[in-house]
């Protein structure tokens, strides 16, 4: 399965006529050697939350773009902020896969009429739990990257006008798939109903619950059963699918390398 390609975030072509002023305007190049010069100009960029971001042009490919420099030592490294719906769709593709190969091991051992228990040190189960819950995990964050992203500048919730940030810190999944709906965009009710009981699940994980110690007392493991039986295979193909209805042409794949 080819990589899904992360997208860049905040990245625009410029005119020649935009490098071209630049001319005598940029920074010289820092020194190789750790210098006090060097520690001037780093100092100067911003380093404080929700400030630290800068604008670089490059020249050669003649692009404007935002960053957030990360500093190491004497030098400063810059480059293009992610997509977050490309972002969370590839964190949740590589758990996919990371899953598909751990399931080898069951279909290599497998016997019918076995009934196992599997005793290593780090055993199938654990790893299962992790790949799915992560890919749980992400899937979610990439429905509410997109959602957020399509929300209009303002929208009427519940009678009453409500601006985009608004929007986006107080309403629920739910109510912000309204408002797209509301405003024209169309998710099928099988669509919406998998996104609901993927949230479920999500929320169902992050707030797990304590069991009794007593194991004659427990009555259910959920979310446990419902994660380690999902048809991850299903509801991944599913987000894929929205998000490709939603905002056509958004995924693209990287090229396997022969």
């Amino acid at each position: 399965m080819n990589e899904i390609k992360i997208k860049r975030r905040f990245c625009y072509t410029v005119t020649d006529d935009v490098i071209n002023s630049l001319d005598g305007q940029t920074h010289a190049p820092l020194d190789s050697n750790p210098i006090e010069n060097n520690k001037k100009q780093i100092n100067q960029i911003p380093d404080k939350k929700k400030h630290n971001n800068i604008v670089l042009i490059d020249k050669d490919a003649k692009e404007l773009l935002l960053t957030v420099p990360l500093r190491f030592k004497n030098s400063i490294y810059s480059s293009y902020l992610p997509d977050p719906v490309t972002l969370f769709l590839h964190l949740a593709q590589r758990e996919f896969v990371s899953l598909a190969q751990l399931e080898e091991f069951l279909k290599q051992n497998y016997q019918a009429g076995t009934f196992a228990l599997v005793t290593y040190d780090n055993n199938f189960h654990h790893k299962k739990f992790t790949y799915v819950i992560s890919l749980i995990v992400f899937l979610i964050m990439t429905i509410e990257a997109l959602v957020n992203e399509m929300l209009p500048d303002n929208a009427l919730v519940d009678k009453q006008e409500m601006a985009k940030e608004k929007m986006e810190r107080e309403l629920t999944l739910e109510a912000k798939i309204k408002v797209l709906q509301d405003i024209g965009f169309k998710l099928k009710r099988e669509n919406y109903n998998k996104v609901i009981y993927l949230k479920k699940l999500r929320n169902d994980i992050v707030h797990l619950k304590s069991f009794s110690k007593d194991i004659n007392k427990v009555k259910s493991v959920y979310p446990f059963d419902e994660i380690l039986n999902l048809d991850v295979k299903k509801y991944f193909n599913e987000i894929l699918s929205i998000v490709e209805t939603l905002s056509p042409g958004r995924t693209e794949y990287l090229k396997s390398e022969t």
